[in-house]
């Protein structure tokens, strides 16, 4: 302490940390240079290098577990895997049964943070013998819904028979997480490299061309299993929120889990997924048959109550459309809420920073972006640029970041905009931290404003 006081520095932080169990989240994903030269971080390293090495080989156990399903039905492999998930997770939060774990109890209402979705993930790794996305937990609510993930996934690497290789992604969609994000294929590294030629457009519509040969829905009744909102907080104060995911690459529930936790115990936050970035899972054949499958998932969430949609980045202008289709069906929100939003025809920014945007997006280590992800950017890049925004007619929240990604020539201004009546707030943070770092600062905007809403 007499030393950090001595040398003058700012924003030194003296903490009483357990390495031991730091680590296991936060250097779990890859290698974090801040902290790996601290000898307590070195040795929880070598400990957990070492309880690897001794562990029971995970093919062992995933091959009883195969063994078993072979000789189920299909409902009885749900079952089974059911029954693992929910093993699993009470064994990750202490509990003494998987009674404890209902079926389709949310795992955020359950308890489950960042650090124990991490162990979960790891958990049912070794039970599947495959790599899971650190986002399993998060992408899906409850233990019936990535029950059913990890079944489809199974289905699809075994050609539809129900046997072969457990997990929804694959068993490389983890690999190469010590190099940076998990994020591996040829379809990455050309991304990354059409950013790096400031060819990143032309490149997006290549990847919505590859994905037309991917399956489609024209509307709910088509997907394979209805499209639910994940839950991410509770509380009784209305109305409740709605976020709806971006279409970005890495994009998808977890955005808002930040957000989120600033409204636990008070206001009901969950989130909207978008279709098609999970393997197996069908893109929309257009923008009606997504709006309208998340309008369902909305309608069934709220039950009537009142609702404000919050949208970031492009799940902004996805929010806006989902409240004017909503509106057409006669169920509109009470409001939204778009974050740091470039609608079309001011989008020269965007296009300007796609370098620092792209980097950025592989600099974060939660979701490997894998071929299923960027071909369902692509369709949804192309869906949104056939799209222009009309008036709502509701309350509107623009929050704005007041940092710009990179140095900013252009003749306009490059910050976010909204062309409709609205209310903007600026406040600190760029594009990316205004919803990382600045999480809380952007949840106290919102509640701010929601507190002066007519319901």
């Amino acid at each position: 302490m007499a030393d950090a006081v001595g040398r003058g520095e700012a924003f030194v932080a003296v903490a009483d940390v357990d390495w031991e169990r730091f680590v296991t989240g936060f250097a779990s994903a890859r290698p974090r240079p801040l902290i790996s030269d601290l000898p307590e971080v070195r040795t929880a390293l070598r400990n957990q290098e070492q309880e690897q090495l001794h562990a029971p080989v995970p093919e062992d156990r995933s091959a009883q577990l195969l063994r078993r399903l072979s000789m189920l039905s299909p409902a009885g492999r749900e079952a089974e895997l059911v029954k693992l998930v929910r093993t699993e997770a009470a064994a990750v939060l202490g509990h003494g049964s998987a009674q404890d774990v209902p079926a389709e109890r949310a795992f955020k209402e359950l308890g489950f943070d960042s650090l124990t979705a991490v162990q979960l993930r790891n958990r049912l790794a070794a039970a599947t013998g495959t790599r899971l996305p650190a986002s399993a937990v998060f992408d899906h609510p409850h233990a019936a819904a990535l029950a059913r993930w990890l079944l489809a996934g199974m289905r699809h690497a075994d050609g539809g028979h129900g046997g072969g290789h457990a997990g929804g992604p694959g068993p490389d969609a983890d690999e190469g997480r010590s190099a940076g994000a998990g994020h591996s294929g040829m379809l990455a590294d050309l991304y990354r490299r059409s950013a790096e030629l400031g060819r990143s457009r032309e490149f997006i519509g290549l990847l919505a061309d590859t994905a037309a040969f991917r399956p489609v829905f024209h509307g709910p009744a088509d997907l394979d299993a209805p499209l639910e909102a994940v839950p991410l907080a509770d509380g009784v104060r209305k109305p409740q929120l709605i976020c709806c995911s971006g279409t970005a690459p890495v994009g998808g529930p977890h955005e808002f889990a930040r957000l989120a936790s600033f409204f636990r115990g008070t206001r009901a936050v969950s989130a909207l997924p978008l279709p098609g970035y999970l393997p197996g899972e069908q893109l929309p054949a257009d923008l009606d048959a997504v709006l309208a499958a998340q309008a369902e998932a909305v309608e069934k969430q709220t039950g009537g109550a009142p609702f404000v949609l919050v949208g970031y980045s492009a799940g902004g202008l996805m929010a806006h459309a989902l409240a004017c289709h909503l509106a057409g069906r006669g169920t509109p929100p009470s409001g939204e809420v778009l974050v740091d939003v470039y609608p079309p025809g001011r989008q020269e920014p965007v296009f300007g920073w796609q370098k620092e945007l792209t980097e950025g997006m592989f600099a974060q280590d939660f979701v490997p972006m894998d071929d299923t992800r960027l071909t369902a950017l692509g369709t949804y890049d192309r869906l949104m640029g056939e799209w222009r925004p009309a008036p709502s007619g509701l309350p509107t929240l623009l929050i704005r970041a007041t940092e710009p990604m990179a140095e900013w020539t252009g003749a306009i201004d490059w910050r976010a905009s909204w062309e409709y009546d609205h209310t903007a707030v600026d406040m600190p943070g760029n594009h990316f931290t205004i919803m990382r770092e600045h999480a809380e600062d952007a949840a106290r905007h919102i509640d701010v404003w929601l507190k002066g809403l007519t319901p």
